[in-house]
């Protein structure tokens, strides 16, 4: 006869399976084997094969359990196993598909740029028809995603982007994701566009000639309307560069030309640029 069933795991979400249960007999199995009966009380919601056959000789086989139903709320469902007029039970939960986390590609963005390939995530398979998951953002101004976003049926996950707004302070937006009653949250830091560094070439120079290949770099794409970088010169007498320089919207970088005169000995000037609260500063040197 059946001494007992064991169901494992005995909890999943639907969509999923297990081949780990297992029937076991009081002895050994007789010539030809043994038939065990198997039903599930609940086959909408999690099925099993009507028959399990423990080889001759042998006092145990397993078989597999199927979340076939996709569940709004934990299901338990009666699994039986009968043979020799013995009947056994044991109890599966099966558990709707919910949130586990909300990923981020990069948790950080330059104000003006977008970030792909944001993940929310399920525990387990979407069900027919798929998960529509709800989004939304904390500052939809300054950074902002689709309203919702669908997993396809049997995958865990799709993804999304966000895009951004420019922003002259970094900011930090609080993104949500919802679904089955479950909400994840994750956080993008937006940070504003600011001038990564200022290259003077040549960095010597005889009094009296220009230079003109000096160059001023954003940390990205210049916004709408350009950036005005602002320049000065620690001895405008000697060195002189253009009070602004704009970088064009879309560029990264501008050139410009640093004016010199005469000097009487090798004289070090310091040239400053400053863009989004940023400061680089570079040494030119005028000799004569």
């Amino acid at each position: 006869v059946v001494s007992s069933l064991t169901i494992s795991p005995s909890a999943f979400e639907s969509g999923e399976s297990s081949s780990q249960n297992k029937v076991t007999l009081n002895g050994p199995a007789p010539s030809g084997g043994a038939a065990v009966s198997l039903t599930s009380s609940n086959p909408a919601v999690a099925s099993v094969p009507a028959t399990v056959t423990v080889p001759a000789g042998t006092t145990q086989a397993t078989f597999t359990t199927t979340g076939v139903g996709w569940v709004t709320s934990p299901t338990p469902v009666t699994i039986s196993a009968s043979y020799g007029g013995v009947t056994r039970t044991g109890t599966l939960t099966i558990y709707p598909a919910v949130l586990t986390s909300l990923s981020f590609f990069s948790t950080s963005v330059i104000g003006g740029g977008s970030t792909s390939n944001n993940k929310p995530i399920l525990n387990g398979p979407a069900p027919p028809g798929g998960a529509v998951v709800t989004l939304s953002s904390s500052n939809p101004a300054l950074a902002w995603a689709p309203a919702s976003v669908t997993i396809p049926a049997g995958a865990t996950y799709t993804t999304f982007t966000i895009n951004t707004a420019v922003v002259t302070t970094s900011t930090v937006v609080t993104f949500s994701a919802t679904y089955n009653g479950v909400t994840k949250t994750n956080s993008l830091t937006v940070n504003p566009i600011v001038l990564s560094s200022l290259t003077l070439s040549p960095t010597s120079v005889k009094g009296g000639t220009p230079t003109t290949s000096n160059k001023v770099t954003l940390n990205t794409a210049a916004p709408a309307g350009g950036a005005v970088v602002t320049v000065s010169s620690s001895n405008s007498a000697v060195a002189s560069p253009p009070a602004t320089v704009t970088v064009p919207a879309g560029a990264t970088q501008a050139t410009f030309t640093i004016a010199t005169t005469a000097v009487g000995a090798s004289t070090p000037v310091t040239i400053t640029a400053t863009y989004g609260g940023v400061t680089k500063t570079a040494t030119l040197t005028v000799n004569p």
